[in-house]
């Protein structure tokens, strides 16, 4: 009987011990719940959306999607010319005798209803003597059969190695971005990221052979496009504030073959002529040509100074100058030519100075050659007039000075090979500072 006791007493004890324990873990758990189910606090969610920002910023800065598109689209133009190429190969391989286009003409892919692309007039580069541009209708312009874009007949072959004609991704002439075909023969495009554009880290135009930097070429005949002589781009031109260490405008470079930017700056300080230390077009350094600086009393001087840059990116983008030190005033001018030379774009240079009326003489040594000048001039009374026989591309005055700081430039083409002269009329006394370029065309 003992026993059984014993073995009650036991079995209560252990079953009260089990619902102490539920009981304990019970309290516990609602005591404890609340907490783990809660919500944020509003700082909380603040903190981890100006996280989700940072990262996000953080990305797009560092991925660049705009950039990536663009070598995307490079990419596929890299890809789509090469078999435009193989193409070509293939068909002079099955008919030596396959018409490849008439001579002396441009195919674009660019679609246009009149055969001469004239409704693209005014953004295609001009071409001289009898070359002309030709163009297929959107209908027809990636047929196969030598009704599209390029006039070869693929569909002939025993084989056609094109189910359709490719086009430019973007395709359009405002910004130069369309494919070009030329008998001879060469298949053009133009690069568009930063990453394969002349002076990219994997340039793709300047290393591919090619008589033209600024434009991917490939073919049997990099040099099927001749030049057609120096032609006007664009300009621009600005002045300084007083006392100033650096200088900036914007510039536009329009669609062009075988471009070339000039920079002129005109400068005057107290204690001695100033010096440029560096130019740069969308943060790519242009080479110094050269200056022409005159030291007047004061002490004071005037600078001018020649600038330069082959195959300038084509679009608007900015100009910056810096200077040695501060300048009193300044101004810059900025002129683009197509048609220029991109192996050796400047023949000759000549510098001159003086209180009299501005000449200089530079020789052009290549028929069709360009002389540019820019002038440095201080003067308060007669004003500068450009020479006969010149066009003036900039004359900026400050609007400010004792005396006042003219900075101008013009361009001729001489008729001859030889010395030319470039003048301004200034009425004779003020000092200036004279530098002129000899251009060369592309031959």
């Amino acid at each position: 009987m003992r026993n059984n006791l014993f073995s009650e007493i036991k079995e209560f004890l252990k079953t009260e011990q089990c619902c102490l324990n539920r009981t304990f873990f019970s309290r516990g758990l609602r005591e404890e719940v609340p907490h783990l189910v809660r919500g944020f606090t509003l700082i909380e969610l603040l903190v981890v959306i100006g996280i989700i920002a940072i990262l996000a910023a953080v990305v797009i800065l560092t991925l660049q999607p705009a950039e990536l598109l663009s070598q995307a689209r490079d990419g596929t133009r890299l890809a789509e010319v090469a078999s435009i190429n193989k193409a070509i190969g293939f068909a002079i391989a099955q008919d030596s005798g396959i018409g490849l286009g008439s001579a002396a003409t441009v195919y674009l892919s660019l679609p246009d209803q009149n055969s001469n692309c004239s409704n693209y007039s005014s953004q295609l580069p001009p071409l001289g003597g009898s070359w002309q541009y030709h163009c297929a209708p959107l209908s027809t312009l990636q047929s196969v059969n030598g009704n599209g874009w390029l006039p070869i007949n693929f569909s002939n072959l025993g084989m056609v190695p094109l189910d359709v004609l490719p086009t430019d991704p973007i395709n359009d002439a405002a910004r130069g971005l369309y494919y070009m075909y030329i008998p001879g023969y060469e298949i053009d495009a133009k690069m568009e990221s930063a990453k394969f554009i002349n002076t990219g880290i994997s340039d793709k135009e300047s290393t591919d052979g090619g008589d033209d930097p600024d434009i991917f070429e490939v073919g049997t005949k990099l040099s099927s496009l001749p030049g057609f002589g120096i032609v006007f781009n664009s300009t621009s031109s600005v002045t300084s504030p007083s006392n100033v260490s650096v200088l900036g405008w914007s510039h536009t470079v329009k669609p062009g073959f075988s471009k070339i930017l000039l920079v002129g700056i005109s400068s005057y300080k107290s204690g001695g002529p100033p010096d440029v230390t560096s130019v740069a077009y969308r943060g790519i350094p242009l080479t110094k040509v050269g200056r022409s600086s005159l030291s007047i009393v004061g002490p004071k001087g005037i600078d001018s100074s020649f600038w330069y840059l082959r195959s300038p990116r084509v679009g608007t983008g900015d100009i910056s100058v810096v200077f040695g030190t501060l300048v009193i005033n300044a101004v810059g001018g900025a002129l683009s030519l197509n048609g220029v030379d991109q192996f050796v774009p400047i023949e000759a240079t000549n510098f001159s100075t003086g209180n009299n009326q501005v000449a200089l003489n530079v020789t052009t040594l290549t028929s069709g050659a360009w002389v540019v000048d820019h002038v440095a001039y201080i003067d308060d009374v007669f004003g500068l007039t450009v020479g006969p026989g010149q066009t003036q591309n900039w004359k900026k005055v400050p609007p400010f000075g004792d005396p006042w700081l003219y900075g101008a430039s013009s361009y001729k083409v001489p008729a001859s090979t030889g010395p030319a002269l470039m003048g301004w009329l200034n009425g004779g006394g003020p000092e200036w500072a004279s530098f002129g370029v000899a251009l060369r065309p592309k031959p």
